[in-house]
């Protein structure tokens, strides 16, 4: 018997050759990454390949830079433990509500083994012990609509280089990677979201993005600032982050209403996606 795929791609009427190909390009998009995802797990148990590692994120790159909105829905039909979807998921309905955007969007979020992101940007210095939110202990994948959280790193950093619990950190980074979601999906009064290829946009090819993570982190921040240990577990977090995840803490003082209206400025293109242009207009 075979499995079935695990991605089911519900079309639009297409007509046209050009939306055929940019179909069938997504579709190789995700083929990349699950293919990425699994050489880095195997890269952890010794059985992979950096080089290979290497040449898959470079294929997504390419792949993701050419993307434009496609009007697609992806579904996924083979669930695993722990998968939930979109507002039902408690920690992403607390983010839609900080952020008074409403979710009506499918967003698959699972925990998988493994570490996903092994090599230091090149030409960028970081102290020792030093790790990125994104790409290390979670992950957003817009394209498909998917959280992932890398349990394993996530228990390697709680064991070993902070003392906070594995589940508290999973929460925050949760809540981290729930934020880019829904600064994604998330719809405003008007019922409009951010455009797949806007939203790929943001920061142009800075990585990590100073606005993606300065916009998560704030939105992750006001989720968790009631909580003690929640709050306290993200500010531990920062002091081992690299400079795009701690910038948020020159905006704590700024309003929610303020950087959701400017968020929605960027959204409809009034204003330029960088952070930059978001500093002079938040602070």
């Amino acid at each position: 018997m075979t499995d079935a795929p695990l991605y089911d791609t519900e079309l639009p009427s297409i007509s046209d050759r050009d939306a055929k190909e940019k179909i069938d390009r997504l579709t190789d998009i995700i083929k990349l990454r699950t293919a990425f995802e699994e050489e880095l797990f195997n890269v952890y148990v010794g059985r992979g390949s950096v080089a290979v590692c290497d040449q898959l994120q470079q294929q997504l790159e390419i792949g993701i830079e050419k993307l434009t909105n496609i009007p697609v829905v992806l579904k996924t039909n083979r669930q695993r433990p722990g998968t939930t979807f979109g507002a039902t998921h408690p920690t992403i309905a607390k983010i839609a509500e900080v952020m008074r955007f409403v979710i009506e969007d499918e967003i698959r979020v699972d925990e998988v083994p493994g570490f996903q992101h092994l090599r230091q940007p090149e030409g960028e210095y970081r102290e020792p012990g030093m790790l990125d939110i994104d790409e290390v202990l979670g992950s957003y994948f817009p394209e498909d609509q998917r959280i992932v959280l890398y349990v394993d790193a996530i228990k390697d950093y709680a064991g070993q280089k902070i003392k906070v619990s594995s589940d508290i950190i999973t929460e925050v980074v949760l809540r981290h990677e729930a934020a880019h979601a829904v600064i994604h999906l998330g719809k405003d009064a008007d019922g409009n979201i951010f455009k797949l290829h806007d939203y790929l946009r943001l920061d142009g090819r800075e990585k990590p993005g100073r606005l993606h993570e300065t916009l998560a982190q704030l939105f992750c921040f006001h989720s968790v600032n009631e909580d003690a240990e929640l709050s306290d577990c993200l500010h531990v977090l920062c002091k081992y982050a690299p400079a795009p995840y701690v910038l948020w803490d020159d905006f704590r003082n700024v309003s929610l209403e303020r950087i959701r209206d400017i968020l929605i400025d960027i959204r409809r293109n009034r204003l330029h996606g960088d952070y930059e242009t978001f500093a002079r207009n938040a602070l």
